[in-house]
């Protein structure tokens, strides 16, 4: 068999290499490639990076003045994402002030960001549902003909697993004919 090493092993001396296979640190793998082991398991020896856009989000249709993601999904607290079947990367969570009718404002409040194993249902914060950061949303003229409105994002950049969600929620109820719409950047693996 013609053993081949793994970028990160190929300044280690043969006698370094036999140490590391008799001591569980390197593995053989089926394709006669020697590659680092972490855990017990081989270590991911590749860059991995998302195959497919995956662009969601909700407009938080009613308050939810917990903090820590206890509610249930589409009455209190909202789902704005799901990961795909291989897990998703989420990049953020961005608030932008919309309104349907001309220059009506929002209502100030915290929007919360959090990640889930649900997917409906109740939520129980610490156990299924983790918050991962939340941003102060102030009173906004939303659809306003002379100045723009500003987006608040919520930084995320981590991968989450096959079919969890992000969730999110306003401390405060919307105003009438406003809400701050919720969208979320990621990509599917």
């Amino acid at each position: 068999m013609n053993v081949r090493r793994a970028p990160q092993l190929r300044r280690l001396t043969e006698r370094q290499l036999l140490e590391g296979l008799r001591d569980g640190l390197i593995s053989l793998t089926r394709d006669g490639t020697l590659v680092p082991t972490i855990g017990g398991g081989t270590a991911n020896t590749s860059p991995i990076f998302t195959l497919v856009p995956n662009v969601s989000g909700i407009a938080p249709s009613a308050a939810n003045t917990k903090s820590d993601g206890t509610g249930t999904i589409a009455t209190d607290i909202f789902k704005a994402f799901t990961a795909g079947t291989n897990g998703s990367f989420v990049a953020k969570a961005r608030f932008s002030a919309v309104a349907t009718v001309a220059a009506t404002s929002t209502g100030a409040t915290v929007g919360r960001v959090f990640v889930s194993s649900k997917t409906s249902g109740a939520t129980t914060g610490g156990t299924d549902t983790f918050a991962l950061g939340e941003v102060a949303l102030p009173v906004t003229v939303a659809d306003s003909s002379s100045a723009p409105t500003n987006v608040f994002e919520v930084p995320i950049n981590f991968p989450i697993p096959a079919g969890w969600t992000i969730l999110v929620t306003n401390h405060a109820a919307p105003q009438a004919n406003t809400s701050w719409q919720t969208t979320v950047f990621g990509g599917d693996y």
